[in-house]
């Protein structure tokens, strides 16, 4: 039986990342690749605070799940 698609993500990847394979320099690319990431993101402070809200939540809400749980198998219900 003839194979008549190529099976490989060459294609795909080509046309989503061609702006990359033009760039030789890795620092250029880095350089490139941070302008666009802060193009998109506005209140860069805005989002550190955010981000530390919500992991320090995130490990109070652990932490108590932890004590209750290790408090209910060793006294029971």
């Amino acid at each position: 039986m003839k194979q008549t698609y190529e099976l490989t993500a060459q294609p795909i990847f080509t046309g989503l990342l061609s702006w990359v394979v033009k760039k030789e320099d890795a620092d250029v690319f880095l350089r490139i690749l941070k302008h666009k990431i802060r193009a998109r993101l506005p209140g860069h402070r805005q989002i550190l605070i955010t981000g530390a809200a919500t992991l320090f939540l995130s490990c109070l809400f652990l932490g108590g799940s932890y004590l209750f749980f290790t408090q209910l198998a060793a006294y029971g219900w």
